[in-house]
């Protein structure tokens, strides 16, 4: 699979691009407890510390580290969402201003300029809403060797997402598992 750009967070960087952005507002399915901080049913805004508590959570999750993988995708389209907005997008110097506060906490390959950046979400013209996530697929939860919880990925869908992204199939892929 042929990658042309890669972009990298740490948890660190994940806190303080969170901060950056004056927090993200993601749509929270399941109620819980966390660092300190109470994350109920319904739309919130999250940011540094609070926003990592939230992404962390696994345990009171009803399947817990499918819901906290969702949560992660949930916060990574909610950060899109800022840099996507039209608003940003089509305006050179609110774009830059983003791209530059980004980049203060991702690591990005040495091709992949505010310019480059730029230029690609204008010939995606995207929205949020046209953007799916995706979990690998489980096909069951098991243990390793030294009793760690483990996820075993479905070999079978693993292939059919490899091919989908692939052939630039993607929307039927999803289309065929939604979930």
């Amino acid at each position: 699979m042929r990658m042309d750009h890669v972009a990298q967070i740490d948890l660190d960087g994940f806190v303080g691009l969170t901060d950056e952005l004056g927090g993200v507002r993601v749509y929270n399915k399941h109620p819980s407890v966390s660092g300190g901080y109470h994350f109920p049913v319904g739309w919130i805004t999250i940011s540094g510390e609070q926003a990592l508590a939230y992404v962390r959570e696994r345990k009171q999750l009803p399947r817990g580290d499918l819901d906290r993988s969702e949560r992660h995708r949930a916060v990574v389209l909610a950060i899109l969402t800022k840099g996507l907005s039209r608003d940003t997008v089509r305006n050179p110097r609110r774009f830059i201003a983003f791209t530059s506060g980004v980049a203060g906490h991702v690591i990005v390959d040495e091709d992949l300029s505010p310019g480059v950046l730029r230029s690609t979400a204008l010939s995606l013209r995207l929205t949020p809403a046209e953007i799916a996530s995706v979990q690998a697929p489980v096909a069951r939860f098991g243990r390793s060797s030294d009793g760690q919880s483990i996820d075993v990925v479905d070999e079978a869908q693993m292939r059919e997402l490899a091919a989908a992204l692939r052939e630039d199939t993607m929307d039927a892929y999803v289309k065929t598992y939604p979930e």
